[in-house]
């Protein structure tokens, strides 16, 4: 629940306090980026049944290092999208979308997190332990709102866009330590803390 509103939060708030025009531009940025989070919507429900059989930490360690060789090779179109998204965004908008292109190009970078977090997310799952995803998400709605109550009046669209990539970063460095601390990081007799 807490996801299905954060995904939609940044248009709501963004026609509260700017005009159709600037949530016309924010929404052809988000809709043109969005085919990411579809991908690590299908990578997740691919390897949520796999990941869920694991219960030994070397064997979540091991899919945890595959995972992010795995998504690292997905980021390098990423970044290749970044530096074509002006021409893009005119070939596919026309002239008048041009600034959603910084707007796509920030979305862009939060998705990019995400291709690589969810994954690794799910050995979660393996440890028994749903409740922290669901504690990340409620956290990441309110910070969501809060971001884009202070980033949309001053920065507008853009605003949206650095808030939703603020979470994102916020939702990595959690799940990252979290996995790191639980399942990757050793102690001195070889054993997870």
């Amino acid at each position: 629940f807490c996801v299905m509103i954060f995904n939609r939060l940044d248009i709501l708030m963004l026609g509260y306090f700017k005009t159709a025009e600037v949530v016309g531009y924010y929404s052809a940025a988000y809709t043109f980026a969005f085919v990411f989070p579809l991908i690590t919507g299908t990578i997740t429900t691919i390897l949520l049944p796999k990941v869920s059989e694991l219960s030994e930490k070397e064997q979540l360690r091991k899919y945890t290092k595959k995972s992010l060789k795995f998504t690292t090779l997905i980021i390098f179109p990423l970044i290749i999208l970044l530096f074509i998204s002006r021409p893009v965004i005119l070939f596919i908008y026309g002239s008048e979308y041009l600034p959603s292109a910084i707007i796509f190009q920030i979305l862009i970078c939060g998705f990019a997190l995400s291709i690589v977090v969810n994954p690794i997310s799910l050995v979660i799952y393996s440890l028994n332990k749903p409740e922290i995803l669901a504690y990340l998400n409620i956290m990441q709605l309110g910070l969501n709102f809060l971001g884009n109550l202070f980033l949309i009046p001053p920065y507008s669209a853009v605003g949206a866009a650095i808030a939703t990539l603020l979470v994102r970063i916020m939702g990595t460095v959690f799940i990252g330590r979290y996995v790191y601390f639980n399942i990757m990081k050793k102690t001195h007799n070889g054993e997870s803390i």
